[in-house]
């Protein structure tokens, strides 16, 4: 693992690209539109274009504090111009935090998956045993595992394909009405629940040192990947608020699979497909986040712990242990995602404020996309607070 690291021109444009659709083309694509559909309507749609845009200018102003502030060390090294040595501990691993919170939620659902598929091991098992797979995957550093991301994104991309395909083939512009049932604040407060299939776009910074020509490659493998993603998650989402009726969005039916095989009663195999494709869907999440995580825990212990550097190694199984103890630990799926989205957007608010510094040199269209980018931040953090306080609180 450690040569890995070592060689600072392993990860391409092209193999950065594809590192970030695998940290956010995640089981959330296949969850959250049906929630969408039930909660806000076909007005859903809506949010996942304004999310899109919304994290198009968060990864912008992100890739452009990362030229500017080029280094290892990623959120520490965005936010200290601003807010010291502590500000920027602080908001790394806040970041991380929040990122160990979301990759416990995903290894406890590719565990109950995997135990939907083969009953004879109880779904922690399963969450632990792909944990544990993941660490040896990992523990080659990135090249060892490169064909593994190749293979990951594709099995995740195509199935999606396919299922946008056929409900588009049934899809009805009568489906769209009512368009916003419950009003436009269902469509807002949802936000802090699609912004978590974004989440991962930025772990290419935390390789910056494993990327060839970073000063180049980096904010456009960061553009470049959210907007793929954002074509294919409004593609599907779109198909799916198409074909799925009024009624059927409320009536009880509430999983991907059991939807697709009322749509399409004759092709009961897509429920093993859709579940096979959550699985590996989940998995690329993980073993890119892993990776991702790893090295910039690595890195900011070395900033606050200067005499006591740890190894990639290292990093590895401490991240996985962190991991594991938040799948056991937490039960909540929103707890989950407001944790996650309080945590991370407000390290990216704290790393796009380094552009307003004046001697950041910034552009004055990159203060206005960056301007941009901490409103919708702002919006997502005060709804996942308020997630936070209802679920602690109220309930």
């Amino acid at each position: 693992m450690e040569s890995a690291t070592n060689n600072t021109s392993t990860i391409s444009l092209f193999d950065a690209i594809i590192i970030e659709l695998n940290a956010m083309v995640g089981a959330g694509i296949f969850s959250i539109p049906l929630l969408l559909r039930a909660q806000a309507g076909p007005a859903g749609i809506l949010t996942y274009i304004g999310v899109t845009a919304a994290v198009w200018c968060l990864a912008v102003s992100l890739g452009r504090v990362a030229k500017y502030y080029a280094g290892s060390g990623s959120f520490y090294t965005y936010v200290k111009p601003w807010a010291g040595h502590y500000g920027g501990l602080f908001t790394a691993f806040l970041y991380l935090l929040g990122l160990v919170v979301a990759m416990g939620l995903l290894t406890q659902l590719t565990g109950l998956y995997l135990h939907d598929l083969v009953h004879q091991l109880p779904a922690v098992g399963w969450s632990l045993l792909t944990l544990a797979a993941l660490v040896y995957l990992c523990h080659g550093g990135y090249t060892a595992a490169a064909w593994v991301q190749y293979l990951l994104i594709f099995g995740t991309i195509a199935p999606l394909i396919f299922m946008s395909m056929l409900c588009f083939s049934i899809a009805s512009w009568q489906n769209l009405t009512p368009f916003m049932p419950h009003g436009i604040l269902p469509v807002i407060t949802a936000t802090r629940a699609v912004i978590f299939g974004f989440l991962g776009f930025e772990c290419v910074t935390s390789l910056y040192t494993m990327l060839k020509s970073p000063q180049k490659n980096l904010s456009r493998s960061i553009a470049s990947a959210v907007i793929i993603t954002g074509l294919l998650y409004c593609t599907f989402v779109a198909s799916i608020m198409l074909a799925i009726p009024a009624h059927l969005a409320v009536s009880g039916t509430t999983t991907l699979p059991e939807l697709m095989l009322v749509l399409f009663p004759n092709y009961a195999w897509l429920i093993t497909l859709i579940t096979i494709t959550i699985i590996i869907a989940l998995v690329g999440t993980l073993h890119s986040m892993i990776l991702s995580i790893s090295n910039l825990l690595k890195d900011t212990v070395s900033i606050a712990l200067p005499h006591r550097r740890i190894s990639l190694a290292a990093a590895v199984y401490l991240i996985c242990g962190m991991i594991g103890l938040s799948c056991i630990a937490f039960h909540n799926i929103d707890l989950f995602l407001s944790m996650t989205s309080l945590c991370v957007v407000t390290a990216y608010a704290c790393s796009i404020a380094t552009l307003f510094l004046p001697s950041t040199k910034s552009t004055r269209k990159d203060r206005i996309i960056a301007a941009c980018g901490l409103v919708t931040a702002g919006i997502i953090t005060i709804s996942a607070g308020m997630g936070i306080y209802t679920i602690l609180f109220t309930t």
